[in-house]
């Protein structure tokens, strides 16, 4: 079985990667700051048995399922990140500033939401048709972290360490955006938003 962890960009799919390795399942790629999906989505796409094998046993983030349709290879369980959408649109805002050096006015907030929420119903269907979902809100993994992890650990069948998961978890987080972009502080270079 190979475990997706899937959404939309900036829904906490980092965060869930770094539980499940926290728990004990390693992961396609070891780059904490975004187990570098792009390079996953690029093998994915060009040889999926090549994938298949590749990831037997591992997590690996697949971003906009929508976009970039996961092709059937192998047993998949998928854990669909799920975020409020107004905060995903402010966060996606900060991610395109900080790390791509892109202005968007805020005034767009209320755009990238209504995309949001069309892409969510098709990026969900595009990952219900190549394997079971189970649909976590990140505000929940925050809240509850140990529910929350449990339910995932059920949903894969797998013996993960669920307290080591849920340590994971920066419970002290707001829910709502935060101004530094936490992956730029784990590489070393904590900018404000």
């Amino acid at each position: 079985m190979i475990t997706v962890v899937t959404g939309l960009g900036r829904s906490g799919t980092t965060a869930m990667m770094r539980a499940l390795h926290a728990g004990g399942m390693d992961p396609k790629c070891s780059n904490f700051d975004s187990y570098e999906w792009l390079a996953v989505n690029e093998v994915l796409h060009r040889d999926p048995a090549r994938f298949a094998a590749e990831c037997e046993g591992k997590a690996v983030k697949v971003l906009d399922p929508q976009l970039h349709p996961i092709p059937p290879c192998g047993d998949l369980a998928l854990i669909w990140m799920r975020r409020n959408f107004r905060e995903q649109a402010k966060s996606i805002r900060k991610f395109w500033r900080v790390l791509n050096g892109i202005q968007v006015s805020r005034r767009e907030i209320p755009r990238v939401v209504k995309s949001l929420k069309s892409d969510t119903g098709s990026g969900l269907f595009a990952a219900a048709r190549v394997g079971r979902v189970v649909e976590v809100r990140f505000e929940d993994l925050l809240m509850w972290p140990h529910t929350v992890c449990s339910d995932v650990v059920r949903h894969l069948g797998l013996p993960l360490d669920v307290p080591a998961m849920a340590a994971e978890i920066d419970t002290d987080r707001s829910t709502d955006c935060a101004r530094v972009m936490r992956e730029v502080t784990w590489m070393g270079r904590g900018a404000p938003a």
